[in-house]
């Protein structure tokens, strides 16, 4: 007789011991998915881009968060338990106090206004596209995917539309972070050569 594999949920998580061989994890349909320790040049990107973020939110007073690896439980209605940990997020104090707040222990149950994440030039083009898909299907304001490898990115919006940022562009926090611009050739700059 086949048995049927358990279905973790993201609070199943808390309590079970991540398996050895896995470095770091996310929840697709209910298994864990090992996610790969970033390179370099990928962690000096993240820690720029949530530095400039964060001073951004203090010097304009704004009230909200910057998150770094932050599981967020994306309630999807194909997988109502799907984890995600963007690179860096951005929750305005608004989306958290409609949420009900941010927990003191466990995972995020609601959707970041800002997501970042940088590629990583290993992860499968499709793996790539289903994490992009999930963010926008479960709500995210704006998405930031920055590609070390041609120093450019790609922001998504909820209506489906996508713009391609070169090098001498600048990524702006549109109507989620106001007044947010950050040259590409400025973050780029922080990758050590």
């Amino acid at each position: 007789m086949p048995t049927e594999s358990m279905r973790l949920s993201a609070d199943d998580l808390l309590r079970t011991p991540v398996p050895p061989h896995l470095r770091g994890y996310e929840l697709v349909d209910g298994e864990l998915v090992e996610v790969t320790p970033v390179s370099f040049a990928h962690g000096c990107i993240a820690a720029e881009l949530a530095f400039r973020l964060s001073a951004h939110v203090r010097e304009q007073g704004l009230d909200g968060h910057v998150c770094i690896e932050g599981g967020y439980v994306l309630h999807l209605p194909q997988d109502a338990e799907r984890l995600r940990g963007p690179d860096v997020s951005y929750v305005s104090g608004a989306s958290l106090r409609q949420s009900g707040g941010a927990p003191a222990h466990g995972f995020a149950r609601f959707v970041p206004d800002l997501v970042i994440e940088v590629d990583s030039p290993g992860r499968r083009p499709r793996v790539e596209q289903e994490r992009i898909q999930n963010y926008i299907d479960a709500g995210v304001r704006l998405l930031w995917v920055v590609h070390t490898e041609t120093r450019s990115a790609t922001a998504y919006r909820p209506d489906g539309s996508a713009r391609v940022l070169r090098a001498r562009e600048a990524l702006d926090g549109e109507d989620v972070l106001h007044g947010l611009r950050l040259p590409l050739s400025d973050v780029f700059a922080r990758i050590p050569s």
